[in-house]
């Protein structure tokens, strides 16, 4: 692949062409990262809705939990009460409660998860959060490196023409003019 390179025959010529390449950077490369802020911004928030909603439904699976442990004490209460307890009573209470604890245990890892992907969650949005402070100075860079290019810019086309174009075309009329006699 050939990769136009800015002409280096006439100083004014590269000069003015730099400055065209500082004010296009100037104002390209701000816009282009305020686009991934937005982009990282969203994707952040879409994350965090996600875990907010995984949460409620840890809440609802939480309740249910609690009410079945409520009715599991309860239970065990009765049994104690009586005074025929059957071995295979036992046994139930035995198999609902290891249930109980497995889903219990379930649930905190599920909790710990939600947690720690909070966690993560909270840090991007402090990451973008900072990087949009950042994008204040950028805002200054951008307005510096504008004005810088397209003085740049029109210095370098204004000496290219003043300098050198006009006698290019004051010479070029003379050997028409002689061509034409």
């Amino acid at each position: 692949m050939n990769i136009p390179q800015l002409p280096t025959d006439n100083l004014y010529k590269f000069m003015a062409l730099v400055g065209v390449l500082v004010t296009l950077a100037s104002l390209l490369f701000p816009g282009y990262q305020l686009f991934e802020i937005g982009r990282q911004q969203i994707t952040a928030e879409t994350e965090f809705e996600v875990l907010k909603e995984r949460g409620r439904l840890l809440e609802a699976e939480t309740e249910d939990l609690d009410r079945e442990r409520n009715e599991l004490s309860r239970d065990i209460v009765e049994l104690k009460n009586r005074h025929n307890t059957s071995t295979k009573d036992i046994n139930a209470l035995d198999a609902r409660n290891i249930m109980y604890r497995q889903r219990y245990a379930e649930l905190r890892t599920k909790r710990s998860e939600v947690l720690a992907n909070a966690s993560l969650v909270g840090g991007k949005l402090e990451e973008i959060s900072r990087l949009l402070q950042w994008a204040t100075y950028s805002l200054l860079v951008t307005v510096i490196g504008t004005a810088l290019g397209l003085t740049l810019a029109f210095k370098g086309f204004n000496l290219w023409y003043q300098r050198v174009q006009i006698h290019q075309d004051a010479l070029l009329r003379k050997q028409v003019h002689e061509s034409e006699t």
